[in-house]
């Protein structure tokens, strides 16, 4: 019989190897980002719009204007960050913002480069200065494309309390990368989500969609700061309380691109892939209750291929607990046939 507590979260040298791994990220946030805002703010803002960039010099006007674009019947603020792009244009169309926009737009800039390889830190730091109810994301390569989304997917949230966010079907553009089964996965939609299937690995959602309650994420957890991308970790957490909302119209457009996050993952391989997905199921099965079962068996699935591709005693155990779950699925099937 297995040790009933080795699902449970502990205090680990792992985990207080992942704290420090926080608190270091916390102070490159602080050491290397300049905040610029000119004027008074907007008072309480319904919404706050994080525009995500680095080096979309030729995109962030078009994605910072179609946000501008949103019918205003709830107020909301567009804080745009960029993490020390080198492309010229994007320095170009920042520095003046706040003092055209002076009431409804932040731009915080970084030092020096906080990410090369995630967006991680860029969307933490943005989030951190987000003050609305409600929070709403576009990265500056892509764009939204519906001037009602917002107001729609805001008015959705604050009549059904008990999901957690709305998120749109999504267009996709290819340019250089034909991810051909974003198409259907972010189009061939159901308006309603269920926290497990939220939580499966094959589900996905345009990040640029996504309308979120900001106080069910004020306190990220240690293990966030981890990840290597930011988008399916957020969903987890946000499913932890409550279901998704999927408004019915292509209202955002994704562009599958040659230069992201995504594609610095492809070129470092299968494995790699597979090890910063097992970083983000490790967390998760140890942020949920009610669905730790789901989440502890796709951790250990994917501790698995890493052990027998690899090997590494911190997959061992995954891996051991993989072969005992298959072999008690092959036991039932014998027993039930």
């Amino acid at each position: 019989m297995g040790c009933p507590h080795q699902d449970r979260p502990s205090h680990t040298r792992h985990q207080f190897v992942i704290l420090m791994f926080k608190h270091k990220i916390h102070k490159q946030i602080a050491e290397g980002s300049n905040v610029f805002a000119h004027g008074k703010q907007v008072n309480d803002p319904v919404v706050s719009v994080l525009l995500l960039s680095y080096n979309a010099g030729q995109f962030i006007e078009q994605a910072f204007e179609n946000i501008l674009a949103q019918n205003d019947y709830y107020t909301f603020e567009i804080i745009v960050s960029d993490d020390c792009s080198d492309d010229n244009l994007t320095a170009k169309f920042l520095i003046p913002l706040t003092g055209r926009y002076p009431d409804r737009v932040k731009v915080i800039r970084s030092k020096w480069n906080l990410g090369p390889d995630s967006g991680m830190c860029n969307f933490v730091r943005t989030l951190k200065e987000a003050r609305g109810k409600y929070v709403a994301i576009c990265e500056a390569d892509d764009f939204w494309c519906d001037d009602k989304k917002l107001k729609d997917q805001v008015c959705f949230l604050e009549h059904n309390p008990d999901f957690a966010c709305s998120f749109t079907q999504a267009n996709v553009e290819n340019h250089g990368h034909d991810f051909g089964h974003l198409t259907e996965l972010y189009n061939n939609r159901k308006e309603v989500w269920q926290p497990e299937e939220i939580l499966d690995e094959d589900f996905q959602c345009a990040t640029a969609g996504m309308v979120f309650r900001r106080d069910l994420v004020e306190k990220l957890p240690s293990w966030f700061f981890d990840t290597a991308y930011f988008d399916r970790p957020l969903r987890g957490l946000l499913a932890k309380y409550g279901k998704f909302h999927c408004l019915q119209r292509k209202a955002v457009t994704y562009r599958a691109n040659n230069w992201g996050t995504w594609h610095k993952l492809r070129e470092k391989g299968l494995v790699n892939s597979w090890v910063e997905s097992h970083k983000v199921f490790k967390g998760l099965a140890s942020y949920h209750k009610q669905h730790r079962p789901q989440l502890a068996a796709r951790r250990d699935e994917l501790a698995s291929k890493i052990y027998k591709k690899q090997g590494g005693f911190k997959y061992l155990l995954g891996h051991l607990r993989h072969a005992r779950r298959s072999n008690q699925a092959t036991a039932t099937e014998m027993i039930t046939a």
